[in-house]
């Protein structure tokens, strides 16, 4: 069985708030360095000055002030293998068919079965 951190970093509130940030930026919210501070939880950083170090080396801001990004692309959220293994077993259960019809959830097991290979 591969190594599965009880606390994994895709799921940390932290990374979760740098890709709705990200995102909003993407698609096309105007943010300033004051919004983006305030949607980053609550952590230790010592002063402002880690927190703003670390956002200069994700976002360019331009004169204006709002933020921008150096690539045009959003973060796609990503599972772990124990909610792909959740899912697959709901998908399977049949006292879960009423969840999707059932070709909606032949099709979802297929790419399941297809990114576990590639896992693998």
């Amino acid at each position: 069985m591969a190594y599965a951190p009880l606390f994994h970093e895709v799921h940390s509130e932290f990374f979760l708030a740098l890709c709705r940030t990200i995102n909003a930026i993407v698609a096309g919210t105007r943010m300033t360095r004051a919004d983006i501070l305030q949607q980053l939880p609550n952590l230790d950083w010592g002063g402002l000055e880690r927190a703003n170090a670390l956002i200069d080396t994700l976002i360019l801001f331009q004169p204006d002030g709002s933020a921008c990004l150096f690539l045009d692309n959003g973060i796609a959220a990503r599972a772990t293998t124990a909610e792909l293994v959740w899912l697959r077993a709901m998908l399977e259960d049949p006292g879960a068919a009423f969840l999707a019809p059932a070709d909606m959830r032949e099709a979802i097991i297929e790419r399941l079965q297809a990114a576990w290979q590639n896992l693998q």
